[in-house]
């Protein structure tokens, strides 16, 4: 497209009009945001220039073609036979919808673009390659950076076959992502990735985010009020490894913290500490054996790191923070059963063995936590390993570590609740527009 007001060729996200495929209106002339839709080259309906709202016309010239159509049977069939644990059948069946209708052979020229030159003698002086089609060779390009760097051989993260690529997308690119850069690789004789974790929108109080419109809220400002691991909290909580759109609520948020991080996270590692400290003058008692209850608990937690691990490597973190308040209840259930607190006397090993238990469910949680919640679990660690070196490696879940005998720390609260205060001011800042 060429603007005659503004003189100039008009990159594709410059030109605005109808999705050719879902009527939707004021979008991008090479994809739709409601439809997810790729739109080819010179095919959005009522375009108009973003620049000056004018109607663009339509200048003929050379451009290059990627062959894209030849390589849909061979997209088509890999798509198929990929595993639904690392590609989500939502996204599959969506790109296999796109290639059943047919694809076309691929533009990747633009005329007065930002970017690299097309590298053919052909090509005129103001040719550019389309940033979809160099985009993704920058992931090989970083490699190659890094691997200088350090001294390693990036064919090795790349070309070997036994090498695992894994993906993280917003699905308003699964088609450049799944269709382009795969048959790109295939052509280029690459492996192709191994597995993709896609997520959908995130919307504000249930509108859409604009920068323009100051229907946001900027990260550096929730950082400056909130630690960071509640926004990671939260956050994991949004990623459910799937094109379905989440909402940011400010109400929610708050309620998650107060409710499951501080409540009934930090809480029970408060309670567990605390009754050491009150019952075995802070140290960890030695259990006086085993009945049903304690034994039922026990295979719970030796259950536990096996389900989370799979979870972690399908990146549905939705699911992860799920499971991990599932163990929070299932543990204060078992403390309150057992009620420490009133065993005394013949009946304190009883405690003991609740205590014995219960700290080792606490550090073993804690370190699951660590990706999600890095400091809210070191600060609870730090209260377990008072005199020793934190241990934080995933095969440590497989065991009891914390052995009788261990001196722990006075515990104190590690995650302060967030005030209704706190959160109004938040929202009528959101009201008033961030600029």
């Amino acid at each position: 497209y060429y603007c005659d007001r503004d003189a100039k060729y008009l990159p594709d996200r410059y030109v605005i009009g109808t999705c050719p495929y879902c009527g939707a209106e004021d979008q991008f002339s090479d994809l739709c945001e409601k439809c997810n839709r790729v739109i080819e080259l010179g095919k959005i309906l009522n375009p108009k220039c973003a620049l000056c709202g004018s109607t663009p016309v339509k200048r003929r010239a050379t451009h290059f073609f990627f062959k894209l159509s030849a390589f849909a049977e061979s997209l088509a069939k890999w798509l198929k036979d990929a595993p639904p644990r690392d590609f989500p059948r939502d996204v599959v069946n969506y790109v296999l919808s796109w290639i059943r209708s047919g694809l076309e052979d691929w533009d990747i020229t633009r005329e007065d673009y930002w970017g690299f030159k097309m590298p053919f003698e052909e090509a005129a002086d103001n040719q550019y390659v389309y940033v979809w089609w160099d985009a993704p060779i920058g992931y090989i390009a970083s490699t190659v950076n890094y691997c200088r760097r350090v001294g390693k051989d990036w064919r090795d993260y790349w070309k070997r076959a036994d090498s695992k690529v894994v993906h993280f997308i917003g699905k308003d690119i699964v088609y450049h992502h799944l269709i382009f850069w795969p048959a790109m690789l295939m052509a280029a004789g690459y492996p192709l990735p191994s597995k993709y974790v896609v997520n959908g929108y995130l919307t504000l109080e249930g509108r859409k985010m604009s920068k323009s419109k100051g229907w946001l809220i900027p990260l550096r400002y929730l950082l400056d009020r909130y630690p960071a691991d509640y926004l990671r909290y939260y956050a994991c909580f949004k990623a459910s490894n799937s094109t379905r759109d989440s909402d940011f609520s400010l109400k929610e948020f708050q309620q998650k913290i107060n409710s499951e991080l501080a409540g009934n996270i930090g809480n029970y590692a408060h309670r567990v500490l605390t009754l050491i400290h009150r019952l075995f003058n802070g140290v960890v008692p030695k259990p006086d054996g085993f009945d049903k209850e304690d034994e039922s608990f026990k295979s719970f937690m030796e259950s536990i790191p096996n389900e989370l691990e799979r979870l972690y490597e399908e990146a549905d973190l939705t699911k992860v923070g799920s499971k991990l308040l599932e163990a929070f209840s299932r543990s204060n259930s078992y403390l309150n059963l057992k009620e420490p607190w009133r065993k005394t006397g013949e009946r304190l090993g009883e405690a003991a063995t609740t205590l014995y238990l219960s700290i080792n469910f606490l550090r073993e949680a804690m370190v699951a936590m660590y990706p999600i919640t890095p400091e809210v679990s070191m600060k609870v660690l730090s209260f377990i390993y008072v005199d020793k070196p934190i241990e934080l490696s995933w095969q440590s879940l497989k065991k009891l570590v914390v052995e009788p005998g261990w001196r722990v720390a006075k515990p104190f609260p590690v995650v302060r609740r967030i005030s209704d205060e706190e959160i109004a001011e938040d929202l009528e800042r959101l009201r008033g527009g961030f600029v």
